[in-house]
C-alpha cells in the first residue's frame, strides 16, 4: 500500500474501486459523484503506473477487471459522515460488491479515528 493515508472526499457519495497490485492492497476513490467506475479504474492504472499490457477478463458485459499486474476485487459507493466511513452499493455494470476482506486490510491506511460501516 502506498505510504499515504487514503484521502476521502467529504461532500458526496462517490464510487470506489478495490484492487490488488501484486500482494499490495489499494483503494481508489472517485473525485466527484459523476466519476464512473471505469474512470476511477483508469485513474488507478495511471496513478499506480500500471503500464503493462491489459489482459481483460471478459464477463457477460465485457469489462476489464484484471491486468498483468493488478486485479479488481470490489466496487461500490462510499461517503464520509462525521467519523464514519460508510460503504454501500455495488456496481451493476461490473457485477461487483464491496469486498469485506479487502476493507479490513485497508483500515490502517484510513485517517485515524474513522469507523468503517458497511450498509447492506
Amino acid at each position: 500500500m502506498a505510504d499515504k493515508e487514503i484521502s476521502i472526499p467529504r461532500e458526496d457519495v462517490v464510487r470506489f474501486v478495490q484492487l490488488y497490485v501484486g500482494e499490495e492492497v489499494f483503494f481508489k476513490i472517485g473525485r466527484t459523484k459523476e466519476e464512473s467506475y471505469r474512470q476511477v479504474l483508469q485513474r488507478a492504472q495511471s496513478d499506480l503506473v500500471l503500464n503493462s499490457e491489459i489482459r481483460p477478463i471478459i464477463s457477460k458485459i465485457g469489462r476489464i477487471l484484471e491486468g498483468n499486474d493488478y486485479q479488481v476485487v470490489g466496487m461500490g459507493f462510499c461517503q464520509l459522515l462525521g467519523d464514519t466511513f460508510c460503504i454501500s452499493g455495488e456496481s451493476n455494470s461490473y457485477q461487483m460488491k464491496p469486498n469485506k476482506d479487502h476493507l479490513n486490510k485497508i483500515k490502517p491506511y484510513l485517517p485515524k479515528g474513522l469507523e468503517i460501516k458497511i450498509l447492506e
